[in-house]
This record gives structure tokens, sequence and C-alpha cells, in this order.
């Protein structure tokens, strides 16, 4: 929701529309990926920022809310446990979660459908900076094991940090 700063399902924070494919001009605007990088390499190796590893905050342009970075640069460690298909679970009830969040795999009520999530995987959202445009947009999710550590997975923190 952050991601697309209310421009709904299709779009970039900007307001442009996501073009799904290799690389994106309007991505590129919003946030480090494999094809907008200096050193342009998919390599899992430790970079720094001029190599094409994760950029420095605020390196690029804010989303329509004037938020940075909420594509690219790094997944973005999610809360819900993995279900494969967030759209269309129900609940017990038979009400759909439309995508919202599953916070307890020991407690089956407080999962999307009820029952024990899919995995033992958390998702991971956003893309990271030695991914295509594709993965970066924000409905993309990948599984990830919550022990699995990386130099592409991290957090998006949202605060006032005296950025102009």
């Amino acid at each position: 929701f952050a991601a697309r700063a209310g421009h709904g399902s299709g779009y970039w924070g900007d307001g442009s529309a996501i073009k799904n494919e290799t690389t994106d001009s309007h991505l590129a605007a919003l946030g480090r990926y494999l094809y907008d990088n200096p050193g342009g390499s998919s390599s899992t190796d430790t970079l720094s920022p001029s190599e094409g590893g994760t950029a420095i905050v605020g390196s690029y342009a804010p989303n329509s809310w004037g938020l940075y970075d909420m594509n690219g640069n790094v997944w973005e460690w999610c809360l819900d446990w993995f279900q494969a298909n967030i759209a269309t679970t129900t609940d017990t009830s038979g009400e759909l979660y439309a995508g919202r969040v599953n916070v307890n795999p020991a407690s089956p009520a407080n999962c999307l459908s009820g029952d024990s999530p899919e995995s033992n995987a958390r998702v991971k959202r956003g893309g990271a900076w030695n991914e295509t445009a594709q993965t970066c947009r924000p409905a993309f999710r990948q599984t990830v094991m919550p022990a699995y550590r990386g130099n592409v997975n991290g957090l998006r923190v949202v605060c006032t940090a005296g950025l102009e």
C-alpha cells in the first residue's frame, strides 16, 4: 500500500504504469534494481553503492507520498507467513481475506485460511538491487525462510529523518 502511494494495482508509487518487464525507466527513478545500478551485477557478493550494491537511503526520488526506497534496494521482510493465493483465501466463515496479513502460524484462527500456513516461510516483497524490474513490483511476493541471511534482504523503515 505504501509503495504504491495510493495509486492502486499496476502502478509505481509515482503514479506511472508498471511495464512488468526486465527494465523500467519509472522504477529506475524510484529505486535501485539490476538495470539501473552502476555495477549492473546480479552477483550476491557484498558490493558498495558505487559498485552496484545497496544504495544510500534517499538516493532515488520519493513516491507520491514522499516515501523513499519503497521499491528495489533490498527485499522487505514481511510479517506474514506464506500462503500461495492471498487474493482468494477465505477465513472459516467464508470471508475473503484479500491479502491481509497472516500473523501467527501457531494459532490457526489468526492464519489466512483458518489452517496452518502452507510452509514455514515468510513473505518478502519489493525486489532488490540485483533483481529485474518485474520482481520490484509491490505485489510481487517471494518466500524466504526465517533463518536465511543475505545482503539482499532487509526492511523498510518509515520515519522522519530530515531528508529534504
